[in-house]
């Protein structure tokens, strides 16, 4: 079929039915063309040609394939090859059909998004071809693909996003909105009263100030309160405005976007809480920057270096407020090392504006990151006024000083005057040694003889003490020698023996074969220890023995460590006293001064000698079970003979 325009075409037929068809299809504003059996174009409408951008060029469609000219434009790029095309198929089949999805290919290349419907052609009861109707849905696709990116958009925004009606039902929330309400989906709010969502004072702040606002044309913002589902509260700040139809401004709704800003509103509170604190602290709390200025100063530091106000401390340099020799260790060692470890402690001065005087503090300096992440940090400094303390030191200090000096004083003096005292003791002793050389009577031998025993009692007395003011004077010294231990054992068991033997008890001695037969050190004072060991051994034992050990261990250098053990039948001695009777003046119980006699200097006597011999002392006993001390000394090894 050759036809010359769709008119020419349209008046051929004018008489029969078809014409009278395709007029009214001139009328339809949809795409239409229609085809004979054979897929061919018979007829297109203008909107067609219009469509396909052949406006008044009708024969480059009449006569072609349904198939090239919907889809055969770019053969390449087609998604039908022309025997498998659905839509020539549905033609053939004199079906109804309908395709989605499908693209329409323009002859100048443009590819168009399009739907086709296909409705079979019947003239006097027989098959004659088809129509196709053409729908353009490029921009309902491109509407459609920004309205899911929009719809994707706000579901990912963690805001609230959401839109009320007129009687202010929920009629739309995002997904963040959703869970930010604690709510499972969105859907669980649509048709709900915002109301339902909000704390009391939200709901008033919307009724009162937000509503009314926003009815009015004008964008509200301010914070609420929002309720959710499990009870809890969220703080946000809420931006809620009228959303209107572009092109006609009708109001579609209330929109309201909400910001949680809990975490903020917590961190406000606690700066503020924070601030306050600094602010109320009558410490010295300061930042400087990196070079030296002060940039923040709390009250209480102003006070306490007689500012009136910290505005006073603006663009001084921190150097200012330290005395010069305190600011020159500052900055040589405090602060490379605050910069270095983050952290450094320690007493420094500040210096009062007004009086000049220096205030004594407990310094904390660290380091402050300025704010703005860029890296930079500033010093910060807090410092603690301790004037009242290193005052109370200094009067502790004096009062120390000047308690040691008096027990210095006292000891001394009391050297001193045993010193003296056992001086005549002496001759009293040794004129008594005299008058017993004479011819006496019974009665006057046996006054000389008593007066003799006190002498002596006296005079060990007057030598403890005499010993124990030495030491606490820092007077009394060991006089090393070369001695034979086991000569002055048994000269000190010979000492003891007639004081044993008079109470009835057993004094024996075992020296293990290690002891060297020469060692080096002060026997007297090794004496003195043993000597006041064993009698107080004697002393509290009634029936039974008193056993001297003697042990040794022999170290590198020349050093050999002497363990000395007496052990005794004795009354023994309760745990809790066993520490006390090492301190001056003290015994396991008072009373025993008066019922064995004694000034109880000896064990602290002994236990200064044998710490002075870098040894140390110690018992162990049970009531009614004896008594064994021990004590260990460091002395050298003499050199034996040739």
């Amino acid at each position: 079929m050759s036809v010359a325009s769709l008119d020419e075409w349209v008046g051929q037929e004018r008489d029969s039915e078809l014409a009278l068809d395709l007029a009214m299809l001139e009328t339809v504003a949809a795409p239409v063309v229609a085809v004979d059996l054979a897929g061919e174009c018979t007829y297109a409408n203008r909107a067609l040609l219009r469509l396909m951008a052949v406006k008044d060029h009708p024969q480059e469609l009449l006569g072609r394939s349904l198939h090239s000219i919907l889809h055969a434009a770019h053969g390449k790029e087609n998604t039908h090859a022309a025997e498998e095309c659905p839509l020539e198929r549905a033609v053939r089949q004199g079906r109804s059909a309908s395709f989605v999805a499908e693209s329409l290919w323009r002859p100048d290349g443009m590819r168009l998004h399009a739907e086709y419907s296909c409705e079979p052609l019947v003239r006097r009861g027989e098959l004659v071809g088809a129509v196709v109707t053409v729908h353009d849905v490029t921009k309902c696709n491109r509407l459609k693909q920004e309205l899911d990116k929009l719809g994707a958009l706000i579901d990912s925004s963690e805001d609230l996003i959401g839109m009320g009606s007129a009687d202010m039902k929920v009629s739309f929330l995002n997904l963040g909105g959703a869970r930010m309400a604690g709510l499972v989906g969105p859907e669980e709010a649509l048709g709900h009263d915002i109301c339902e969502f909000l704390t009391e004072e939200a709901q008033q702040t919307l009724l009162r100030e937000a509503w009314p606002k926003v009815e009015g044309g004008r964008h509200w913002k301010g914070e609420l309160q929002l309720r959710t589902a499990s009870g809890g509260v969220v703080e946000v700040l809420a931006n809620s405005f009228l959303v209107k139809q572009p092109d006609t401004g009708e109001v579609l709704g209330q929109a309201t976007i909400m910001r949680d800003i809990t975490e903020r509103k917590k961190a406000e509170r606690a700066r503020q809480m924070l601030a306050s604190l600094v602010e109320s602290s009558g410490d010295f709390i300061a930042v400087a920057s990196a070079d030296g200025k002060v940039t923040f100063l709390n009250e209480g530091g102003s006070r306490l270096v007689g500012l009136d106000s910290p505005c006073d401390a603006k663009d001084r340099q921190i150097s200012d407020f330290h005395p010069q020799e305190e600011w020159a260790k500052l900055k040589m060692e405090v602060i490379p090392a605050a910069a270095r470890d983050g952290l450094w402690r320690g007493e420094t001065q500040l210096r009062n504006f007004k009086t000049g005087e220096n205030i004594d503090v407990l310094l904390s300096a660290f380091l402050v990151q300025t704010p703005g992440g860029d890296g930079r940090f500033s010093l910060g400094a807090v410092m603690h006024d301790i004037s009242d303390r290193k005052r109370a030191e200094q009067s502790l200090l004096q009062a120390k000083e000047a308690a040691e000096m008096a027990n210095r004083l006292k000891s001394e003096f009391l050297a001193n005057m045993s010193h003296e005292i056992r001086t005549p003791m002496n001759g009293i002793m040794g004129m008594t040694d005299l008058a017993l050389d004479t011819e006496l009577t019974a009665e006057q031998r046996d006054y000389l003889e008593t007066a003799k025993d006190s002498a002596n009692t006296l005079l060990r007395i007057i030598n403890d003490i005499l010993d124990f003011s030495k030491i606490e004077a820092g007077k009394l010294e060991l006089d090393p020698i070369d001695f034979d231990p086991r000569a002055m054992l048994e000269e000190t068991i010979k000492l003891l023996t007639p004081s044993a033997r008079q109470k009835g008890l057993e004094l024996g001695c075992e020296v293990a074969e290690e002891v060297p037969r020469l060692l080096h050190g002060d026997p007297v004072r090794l004496k003195q220890v043993i000597v006041n060991l064993t009698g107080n051994a004697i002393k509290f034992t009634k029936r039974g023995e008193v056993a001297l050990t003697v042990r040794a261990n022999l170290e590198e250098a020349g050093q050999v460590y002497l363990r000395v053990d007496v052990r005794d039948s004795g009354i023994g001695i309760p745990a809790d006293k066993q520490r006390v009777i090492f301190e001056a003046f003290a015994q396991a119980d008072g009373s025993m001064t008066r019922k064995f006699g004694g000034t109880g200097l000896g064990l602290t006597i002994s236990n200064r000698l044998v710490q002075m011999m870098d040894g140390k002392i110690w018992v162990d006993s049970a009531p009614g079970l004896g008594s064994t001390f021990h004590f260990t000394v460091a002395l050298g090894r003499a050199k034996e003979p040739e």
